[in-house]
Protein backbone atom coordinates (compact mmCIF):
# COMPACT_ATOMS: atom_id res chain seq x y z
CA UNK A 1 0.00 0.00 0.00
CA UNK A 2 2.99 2.50 0.86
CA UNK A 3 4.06 2.05 -2.77
CA UNK A 4 0.72 2.96 -4.16
CA UNK A 5 -0.19 5.90 -1.81
CA UNK A 6 4.04 7.66 -2.68
CA UNK A 7 2.83 6.72 -6.26
CA UNK A 8 -0.48 8.55 -6.08
CA UNK A 9 1.21 11.39 -3.96
CA UNK A 10 3.81 11.82 -6.89
CA UNK A 11 2.23 10.88 -10.26
CA UNK A 12 -1.30 11.46 -9.17
CA UNK A 13 -4.25 8.97 -10.00
CA UNK A 14 -3.48 9.15 -13.49
CA UNK A 15 0.15 8.17 -12.92
CA UNK A 16 -1.00 4.56 -10.95
CA UNK A 17 0.60 2.15 -12.99
CA UNK A 18 1.12 -1.58 -12.28
CA UNK A 19 4.89 -0.62 -13.57
CA UNK A 20 4.89 2.46 -11.35
CA UNK A 21 3.76 0.69 -8.64
CA UNK A 22 6.46 -2.33 -8.96
CA UNK A 23 9.43 0.25 -9.37
CA UNK A 24 8.15 1.76 -6.02
CA UNK A 25 8.22 -1.14 -4.10
CA UNK A 26 11.47 -2.42 -5.64
CA UNK A 27 9.19 -5.80 -6.91
CA UNK A 28 8.54 -7.42 -10.40
CA UNK A 29 5.26 -6.11 -12.57
CA UNK A 30 4.02 -10.13 -12.84
CA UNK A 31 4.01 -9.37 -8.44
CA UNK A 32 2.10 -6.52 -8.36
CA UNK A 33 -0.26 -8.16 -10.86
CA UNK A 34 -0.96 -11.72 -9.41
CA UNK A 35 -1.21 -9.61 -5.95
CA UNK A 36 -4.15 -6.89 -7.98
CA UNK A 37 -4.66 -8.01 -11.43
CA UNK A 38 -4.87 -4.57 -12.85
CA UNK A 39 -5.09 -0.87 -12.13
CA UNK A 40 -8.35 -0.28 -11.28
CA UNK A 41 -7.47 -3.78 -8.72
CA UNK A 42 -5.04 -1.21 -7.59
CA UNK A 43 -7.02 1.42 -7.07
CA UNK A 44 -9.74 -0.50 -5.04
CA UNK A 45 -7.27 -2.37 -2.48
CA UNK A 46 -5.85 1.80 -1.63
CA UNK A 47 -9.46 2.84 -1.20
CA UNK A 48 -10.30 0.24 0.71
CA UNK A 49 -7.08 0.68 2.81
CA UNK A 50 -7.76 4.93 3.31
CA UNK A 51 -10.98 4.11 4.17
CA UNK A 52 -10.16 1.60 6.84
CA UNK A 53 -7.89 3.69 8.32
CA UNK A 54 -10.05 6.68 8.68
CA UNK A 55 -12.53 4.22 9.83
CA UNK A 56 -10.31 3.05 12.55
CA UNK A 57 -9.70 6.99 13.69
CA UNK A 58 -12.96 7.99 13.80
CA UNK A 59 -14.02 4.72 15.56
CA UNK A 60 -11.06 5.94 18.82
CA UNK A 61 -13.03 8.91 18.74
CA UNK A 62 -16.65 7.77 19.07
CA UNK A 63 -17.98 8.21 22.42
CA UNK A 64 -18.81 5.11 24.20
CA UNK A 65 -22.62 5.19 23.95
CA UNK A 66 -25.56 4.60 21.94
CA UNK A 67 -27.03 7.78 21.48
CA UNK A 68 -28.25 8.29 17.84
CA UNK A 69 -26.11 11.24 16.90
CA UNK A 70 -22.70 8.97 17.88
CA UNK A 71 -21.09 9.35 15.00
CA UNK A 72 -21.55 12.84 13.81
CA UNK A 73 -19.75 13.38 17.40
CA UNK A 74 -17.07 11.25 16.64
CA UNK A 75 -16.93 13.22 13.15
CA UNK A 76 -17.11 16.94 14.84
CA UNK A 77 -14.52 15.87 17.53
CA UNK A 78 -12.47 14.39 14.95
CA UNK A 79 -12.38 17.13 12.56
CA UNK A 80 -12.12 20.05 16.03
CA UNK A 81 -8.23 17.98 16.61
CA UNK A 82 -6.83 18.67 13.18
CA UNK A 83 -4.55 21.81 12.59
CA UNK A 84 -5.81 24.65 10.85
CA UNK A 85 -4.74 24.59 7.36
CA UNK A 86 -3.29 27.65 6.38
CA UNK A 87 -5.19 29.91 4.49
CA UNK A 88 -3.28 31.27 1.31
CA UNK A 89 -3.63 34.50 -0.15
CA UNK A 90 -4.73 35.71 -3.49
CA UNK A 91 -3.94 39.07 -4.58
CA UNK A 92 -5.62 40.07 -7.56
Amino acid sequence: MLAIESVVRRQGVGGLSIDAVAKEAGISKSSVVYDFQNKAGLLAAFTRSRIAAHREQLDALLPQDDAPNRWLRGLLKRRSNRRPRKRSRSRC
